[in-house]
């Protein structure tokens, strides 16, 4: 049973006090070691030391946490589904590929949705579909089958089948709210990107998703690179992506583009966090928490690997 809105935002309220601060975000990014890390978030709800698991077993548990979290606190369950289906379409598309690959899936296991593991393994070996109660999931993975009878298929082509029904799966589910407005900019993003990236234009026409609120017409002129792009009749935060497509593709570019895009869900729901009648505080909230254990994350991995200097350009910075 649904908490009621009001309840869930006030309980949000209190527990953003803890929530990363762009300061504490500076200093973070500023850390040299593995130790420098850990001291600086001694002050933090995210304290922790190396004695009983990884780093990355902890904030594997910081993730769950939250998805726990949202299970039992939402006030909305079309907030919910949103919430937890990018999980299991990342474990189930995460099991596929080993499965295609012939690898072990236990190393790439990520925090569980509405399913463990253990039972996405069972479905999918088994073939009994129907058990996840999701037409999306169930066709997503009929027409895995048929992508596989071909053995030369490419991953990023199966990263499209469940991409491709996960965007439909939300659209479905987050109808007529806020929710679905952050979907489908979500989604224009994602194709802006494509064009961004793509080599050819196979390679772009092969991965364009439906349901955002550019048409393949629109993202084609992104594609060329052609000017006419920058008259779109777009919002100013997506015309700023397509600003940033433009031109020669560098690495700087690059790098922006993705965090950018990553921290666009929070800088969308920011604009409507004091709208307590809404799920936005609570979105707010949940989705600035999963971005700080995402920075978290960046700046060990970052030290680990001796670029440091590479932390402050990936971080996902809050809204002010």
């Amino acid at each position: 049973m649904n908490k009621g809105i009001l309840y869930s935002n006030g309980v949000v309220a209190s527990l953003s006090q803890s929530l990363l601060t762009n300061e504490f975000l500076n200093r973070l990014s500023e850390c040299n070691s593995v130790k420098d890390i850990l001291d600086c978030l001694e002050e933090t709800s995210f304290s922790f030391s190396l004695e009983d698991s990884s780093l990355e077993e902890k904030l594997d548990l910081e993730t769950s946490k939250i998805i726990e979290f949202v299970k039992n606190e939402s006030p909305n369950d079309k907030f919910t589904q949103c919430f937890l289906l990018p999980f299991d379409y990342e474990n189930i598309l995460t099991f596929c590929k080993c499965l295609f690959l012939s690898l072990d899936p236990t190393p790439y296991v990520k925090a569980e949705g509405f399913f463990t593991f253990d039972q996405i393994k069972n479905y999918i070996t088994t073939k009994s579909y129907n058990n996840f109660n999701n037409v999306f999931i169930k066709n997503a993975l009929i027409e895995f089958d048929k992508l596989v009878e071909n053995q030369e298929v490419n991953g990023w082509e199966i990263d499209v089948v469940f991409k491709k029904a996960l965007f439909e799966n939300l659209l479905k589910v987050s109808q007529n709210t806020i929710l679905s407005n952050l979907i489908k900019m979500e989604i224009t993003l994602e194709n802006i990107s494509i064009a961004f990236r793509a080599k050819t234009q196979f390679e772009f026409e092969s991965q364009v998703f439906d349901g955002g609120v550019l048409n393949k017409k629109d993202l084609f002129l992104i594609f060329n690179k052609d000017k006419l792009a920058i008259n779109l009749n777009v919002d100013r935060e997506i015309l700023s992506f397509i600003k940033l497509s433009m031109g020669e593709k560098t690495n700087e570019k690059s790098i922006q583009f993705e965090r950018d895009k990553q921290n666009f869900k929070n800088k969308f729901l920011f604009k409507h966090k004091d709208e307590i009648e809404t799920i936005s505080p609570f979105a707010y909230y949940c989705y600035r928490k999963l971005s700080d254990i995402k920075n978290i994350r960046l700046a060990f991995s970052y030290v680990e690997n001796g670029l440091n200097k590479e932390i402050k350009k990936r971080m996902l910075k809050s809204e002010k």
